[in-house]
């Protein structure tokens, strides 16, 4: 014998349609949303030190959620009379003033990617080598923060010598993943 129960709708006594945590359902793990933005050309003059590239704002639904961060950027550097040139990218949490990924860049102790034009793995290059020719960078980051709502995200970026600029040959992306906690 079978049974075959039909519904309309189904609400939680407050009269909201029910979560799958409500029905007894472990999400854990699960991609709750997911948002993809372009990343706008642009660029960094020589010693300016983590400007604004651009910012994005995400709306987390849950703060025991995390989110993960995917970004793939193309760069490249201007020509310069220097033989060492450096340039980094960072991505802040505006809303929990938290940097992701903490990794030291240049006297900065909070940038996700670096170019060194002085250190070729054991041969110098300067940073004329490296001029003009577009590079790619991909980067996956966990922002952990327990803040529920809205959170603005901000692109920075630092250049010694020469101009440091991202776009210009290829699109530039950013994804947002709301993980379930």
């Amino acid at each position: 014998m079978t049974s075959i129960i039909k519904v309309d709708q189904i609400q939680t006594l407050a009269g909201t349609a029910p979560t799958a945590a409500d029905l007894g359902i472990n999400v854990t793990g699960s991609v709750l949303q997911v948002s993809t933005y372009g990343i706008n050309d642009s660029s960094v003059s020589a010693g300016v030190t983590k400007a604004t590239m651009q910012d994005w704002t995400f709306t987390k639904k849950f703060s025991s959620s995390n989110v993960l961060v995917t970004m793939h950027v193309n760069y490249s550097n201007t020509g310069t009379t220097s033989f060492d040139d450096n340039s980094a990218l960072f991505l802040l949490n505006v809303t929990d003033n938290n940097y992701l990924n903490r990794r030291a860049m240049y006297g900065a102790p909070d940038g996700w990617f670096g170019t060194d034009t002085s250190n070729g793995y054991g041969m110098s290059a300067n940073a004329g080598a490296f001029e003009y020719h577009k590079s790619t960078a991909s980067t996956q980051l966990m922002d952990t923060s327990n803040t529920a709502g809205t959170i603005t995200y901000r692109l920075q970026a630092s250049a010694q010598n020469s101009i440091f600029q991202i776009g210009r040959w290829a699109d530039n992306s950013i994804t947002f993943m709301e993980i379930a906690g």
